[in-house]
Formats: C-alpha cells, structure tokens, sequence
C-alpha cells in the first residue's frame, strides 16, 4: 500500500471505515493481472484503474478515491444536463454580463485547445478561493452554497455548536483572501500534475457543453481540493445541505472515500436531477421525499425525518373568501417580465387586494425591475429580502406561486392556501410538476391565468384529507415538531460522536 495512504488511513480511529466505506452493491471490481482494476458501474459501463497512475492492485483506498471522484463527476454532469438546469443557464447567460462574455468566447474559441484553458482556468478559480472558515481541527464541516441552504445549516450549527463547527467559504469574494495567493504558489509548484488535470478538462470540454464542462471540471477541483481540507481539519464529519451542486457533492463524497461520514440536511425537495442518496445519515422533510430517492436506487445510511422548518398551523380555507385580501405573490429564482407584470395587473383587476406582497427568491437571478416593468406600484409592497418564508406568508390571506416552486410546502405548512401558475418562469414544459406536488394533490392543479382560479375550488380542496397527504411532504405538520427536532440533533450527534476526530482522540 502507498505510504500516503496508509497515513491517511491512519487519521481515523477506526482504520476499517475506509474499507467499509466502498459500496460493492454499486460497482464490481475486476482485476486485471496485476496492472490494476476495471470498475462496471451498473449501467455496465466500465473504468479501468491502472497500477501505474494509481496503486490501485496494492491499495484499495486509491480505488475507493479514484470511484468516489468518477462518482462525483457522473452526478454532476446528470444534474447539469437536465433541461431545467440548461434553462436557467440560458438565462443567466442573457443577464450576467461576465457569463455572457465568457460563454461567447468559448463559443467563439469552439473545442480548441485555447477553449479548454478557458475552462481550466475557471475550474482553477474554484480550487484556490475554497477554504474553511478554521484552521485547527473542528468536530464538523459544514458545506452550504445558496441561502436557502445555508440556512437550514445553521440551524444544524446550533445543535452542535457554532465553535465545534467550520464552515466552508466559496466564491469570488475569497480571491483577495490571504490563503488565496499561497494555495495558487502551491498548485504551481506541483506543476507536474497540471497536465493530468488540463487532460481531463479537455476530455469535459469536447464530449459537453460548455455549463457541463465547467461544472464537472469545478466538482474535480474541489474533490481534490476537499481531501486537502479533511485531513488538515480532521472533522468527526461533512455536513451538506445540496445533493447536486459540485462544492456539497465533492465534499460528500470525499469524506466516504477516507471514511468520514457525511450527514445531508434536506433543504428542498428532491428532483429528477437528485443522484441516489448516499450519506451516512440523511435528515429528509418527510416519507414522499424518501420514496422519491428510493426511485433513483438503493438508499444507503439511515434516514430520519424532520420536517420542515418553520411553524405548522391548519389551513385557513376561510381567507379565500375574503372580498379584500392581502395576496402573496412569491416569484421564481428566474423572473420573465412581462409574464411577472401581466399577473400582478390580473390579480388586481380580479380580486381586488388590499395588498400584494411580492417576495423575491433568496438566489434570485437578476435585479428587480418590477417598479420600472409594472409602474404603477400602489398597494405593491417588495418584502424585506431578511424575512422569512413564513413571516411573509402570515401576512398573506393566500399566495401564487409557480407550479415548480419548493415554497409552497413553507407556506402550506403555515396555514396559507396557495395558486400553482403554469408558465410563471422559464422552465420547458417537459419538466412541469418537477416536484410531483400536483400528483400527489399537495398543491392544486395549476392554471395558466388567474381567471381559472375557483375560490370554491380550492376550498373544497384543501378541506378534505389534504392534511394527511401533506403530512407525506412534511412529517412534523400538525405534529410534534419538538420530537421530530430532538431526534434529529440526537441522531447528528451520535454520528459525530462515532467518528471522534484526532483533536478530541
């Protein structure tokens, strides 16, 4: 076995959790006479693992790195491929001026070697500006990218406590960071592995496009770069709050190879681009979102349910016949205009609100145009980008929301009807019910105008055996949110406790 990974194997108390940690059900090893192993995957696509760029016939641990990282890259390439994914890009690509020119230049520059070295370099931005928020060893690593995320992860901090906790820092913003510059003389210095890494990007960039390619160039940056970090901060464990993002994902799956645990804290509800769930303990909202991972492959780990966040009160079917109500209006992360402006002047021209709340997404793509777009801004309130889902939704009498939104599970939760709009965003039509709320009849079918909208309608549905079904979604509705909690931050802290890291050993 390699020196280096018999020391990596050594950082752990329990030196077989690195062996445990392979998943024989995903993928079958088969030797190659003594030049190393070919992995078939279950869509029997085979790797070959050499011995000479990997010892893989003497050390199973670099075959379990080298699988977790494939593992990694064939995650995110799905989870980007998606047409959901692609249209989102599509619009940033037409609002972001610095997307927008990078992607013309490698539109421009086609599947040379000059567009590749584009990508290089963006993956490489990734691997510099990624450090955690601690240099000593930390009982956790916490890995959250958006806000909606990283809220939910706070929430996981305070059951720890905050000082047990490093947080992972991303972005832009860490270029001017002191740290930055000595990891950047580092990767230098080790120029030798550059051309392996400058091949693999040149493998992304012909077989995808150009989002895939930098997306999945950025996941092996910071698989590489999370190894790094575990073994200088030696965390009991790898807390993530996304199933489908690189930065979560290569930690994720980083920490199984070197025998961490890795505990996923659900802060959406799962979608086609979800991957199998894979982590040692998954914190899910309720029973339909396991069933929806089941879909995907065998589960691996333990599973429990919390619900999710906010308070749960009985629907308040009596708002909807209110002759002068405070509607909600609760956009998209993606905002097209005309679309935006046309329902506020439906809503009142139909029903007459006293208000109209709008709320904008946490990660919301763009600026806000709606004073320039709409004009007439009486009764139109923007909210407080600080308040939360629910604090705004209280105040509403019901809501509108896109039919592909996760907020109306917040705002059901509160007691608030809701009206799922067709063709709020810029989603393809293929992908309409992402979620499967309109299946499963959490929310109510979607129209495409508010004229479509019965009040009676949507009372008579929310009053039969909706509560049941949505407690499906959520487990804690209408039930003991108190336990549920207890259970999660006992269960958070038994696996933390497993896997004592070598400052507390």
């Amino acid at each position: 076995m390699h020196r280096a990974c018999v020391q990596k194997a050594d950082t752990h108390r329990d030196k077989k959790n690195w062996k445990d940690s392979f998943d024989k059900s995903e993928e079958v090893l088969f030797p190659n006479f003594g030049r190393g192993f070919t992995v078939e995957f279950r869509d029997r696509t085979r790797m070959p693992l050499s011995a000479r760029s990997c010892c893989t016939r003497l050390c199973p641990l670099c075959a379990i790195m080298k699988i977790e990282l494939l593992r990694t890259v064939q995650e995110v390439v799905h989870a980007d491929s998606d047409p959901v994914r692609q249209a989102l890009f599509r619009h940033l690509r037409n609002t972001g001026p610095v997307v927008k020119l990078v992607w013309h230049i490698h539109r421009y520059l086609g599947q040379s070697h000059l567009s590749t070295i584009l990508i290089f370099l963006f993956a490489g931005k990734s691997y510099i500006t990624l450090a955690p928020s601690a240099r000593e060893p930390k009982r956790a690593l916490i890995v959250a990218v958006h806000e909606n995320a990283r809220k939910r992860a706070r929430k996981v901090s305070s059951w720890i406590g905050s000082e047990s906790v490093a947080w992972l820092r991303l972005g832009s913003r860490q270029l001017l960071s002191p740290g930055t510059f000595a990891r950047l003389l580092r990767v230098l210095g080790n120029f030798q592995k550059l051309p392996r890494f400058y091949r693999i990007v040149g493998r992304l960039n012909r077989d995808h496009d150009f989002l895939v390619a930098c997306r999945s160039a950025i996941a092996v940056c910071c698989y590489v770069r999370a190894r790094e970090i575990l073994s200088r901060i030696e965390p009991s464990g790898v807390i993530v709050s996304s199933d489908s993002n690189p930065e979560p994902l290569a930690f994720a799956r980083a920490a199984t190879a070197v025998g961490i645990p890795s505990i996923f804290i659900s802060h959406a509800y799962p979608t086609a681009v979800s991957p199998r769930l894979r982590y040692t303990l998954s914190v899910l909202d309720g029973e339909a979102a396991l069933k929806s991972y089941e879909k995907k492959g065998p589960v691996s780990g333990r599973v429990i349910f919390c619900g999710g966040e906010g308070e749960s009160k009985p629907m308040r079917v009596e708002t909807l016949h209110k002759k002068r109500p405070t509607v909600g209006v609760f956009a998209p992360k993606v905002i097209v205009w005309p679309q935006f402006t046309r329902l506020i002047a439906d809503c009142r021209r139909l029903f007459t609100p006293e208000r109209i709340l709008v709320r904008w997404h946490p990660s919301m793509l763009g600026p806000s145009k709606l004073a320039s777009e709409l004009g007439d801004m009486s009764g139109v309130i923007e909210t407080d980008s600080g308040q939360l889902l629910q604090e705004v939704a209280c105040q509403c009498d019901w809501i509108i929301a896109d039919e592909n939104s996760n907020v109306h599970l917040g705002v059901l939760k509160a007691g608030v009807p809701t009206v799922a709009m067709r063709e709020f965003t810029v989603l393809p039509e293929s992908r309409s019910d992402i979620y499967g709320f309109v299946v499963s009849r959490v929310i109510p079918p979607p129209v495409t105008s508010l004229s479509e909208v019965s009040m009676d309608g949507l009372a008579e549905f929310f009053s039969q055996d909706w509560a049941q079904r949505f407690r499906n979604y959520d487990a804690a509705y209408l039930n003991s949110p108190a336990l549920l909690e207890e259970k999660a931050r006992e269960e958070i802290q038994r696996v933390l406790t497993s896997n004592p890291s070598q400052s507390e050993s």
